[in-house]
């Protein structure tokens, strides 16, 4: 069920509301189901915001003129020190 099109506008559905099979036809005629994935790392929604931020980023600061990109192991990489 991805979210494409959230009407439910960030309510929070509670058991007896999951228990409906109205109310889950209706989250998924309406591709809300994918609203919970968007706090995950790494997930195609959560994705798609960080993408949006950026080009939100780009379209206000203009490009950048220097980016850096540092693994987590930088610190042993002793060419780098």
């Amino acid at each position: 069920m991805p979210l494409r099109r959230c009407k439910t506008k960030g309510q929070k559905l509670i058991a007896s509301e999951i228990l409906n099979k109205d109310i889950v036809s209706k989250l998924i005629q309406l591709d809300e189901g994918y609203h919970i994935f968007l706090s995950l790392r790494n997930s195609p929604p959560s994705f798609k915001k960080r993408k949006k931020n950026l080009m939100a980023m780009i379209r206000q600061l203009g490009f950048p003129t220097y980016f850096v990109s540092l693994s987590a192991a930088e610190t042993r990489w002793t060419d780098l020190l």
